[in-house]
């Protein structure tokens, strides 16, 4: 059984380009909970990249996905109404907590940014060893200093990022240990192993693409992340707002 999310908690919100297509998961709006009642949610009107109102109409399907203590829950709803009030808002069924799933193996929206990470090649048998499985800070407690990559990502979501370089840095399925700097309210950071999934050279920039996968890293930390790319999008859905 799942849980509800809390009163003015950051959710994301997918939605179906066509009637029963499947949701795409890599497409989420940020929206906050503003309201809990006892058969509705109310959340802001989604946004989309440009600012513009996402178009939602009674009857449509969405799905809301959210963080509570580090592990990921969504439920499929239906759109019940917009609500007309100083500032418009979505109006939600709420679901029976048994229509609630915990989510194991996920995947978020992503979002641009520029941030910054120092990568070290590892092994995969880095991980393990005599049967005890060792944490990433406990990986990157054993790497020389010498050997990290710093790289400035661009595209970061929970369940990896992307970076570009001037040169091939990285493999494709190569394992690395690494720490990313997030500018939440504190500074935070991150440690992770991933794994890259992606490497290319793209012919319009002749920069070298690489996307990594988190293949070890601690779900509070996850969490983390998730709250820092719910708050980028904000910021920009903010600027785009502004600047119309």
């Amino acid at each position: 059984m799942g849980v509800y999310p809390e009163k003015f908690q950051l959710l994301s919100l997918y939605v179906q380009d066509q009637k029963d297509e499947p949701f795409d998961l890599e497409k989420g709006y940020s929206v906050r909970l503003i309201d809990i009642k006892e058969d509705r949610l109310l959340t802001d009107i989604p946004l989309d990249e440009k600012g513009f109102p996402r178009s939602l109409l009674p009857g449509d399907q969405v799905r809301v996905g959210y963080v509570v203590s580090g592990t990921f829950y969504t439920f499929d709803t239906t759109v019940t109404q917009i609500v007309s009030d100083q500032v418009p808002l979505l109006e939600l069924q709420k679901p029976e907590k048994d229509a609630i799933s915990k989510v194991q193996r996920r995947k978020y929206f992503r979002v641009p940014v520029m941030l910054r990470s120092v990568l070290h090649p590892i092994e995969p048998t880095a991980f393990e060893r005599n049967g005890k499985r060792f944490t990433p800070e406990e990986i990157l407690a054993a790497c020389d200093a010498d050997t990290g990559v710093e790289v400035v990502v661009v595209d970061l979501s929970g369940g990896g990022f992307a970076f570009r370089s001037p040169k091939k840095v990285l493999s494709l399925g190569q394992t690395v240990v690494g720490t990313l700097d997030l500018p939440l309210n504190k500074p935070t950071r991150i440690v992770y192993c991933a794994e890259v999934r992606r490497a290319v050279r793209e012919a319009e920039s002749d920069f070298y693409l690489t996307s990594l996968e988190f293949t070890n890293i601690i779900e509070r930390q996850r969490d983390q992340v998730l709250r820092y790319c719910m708050q980028r999008q904000l910021e920009i859905r903010k600027r785009l707002r502004e600047s119309t």
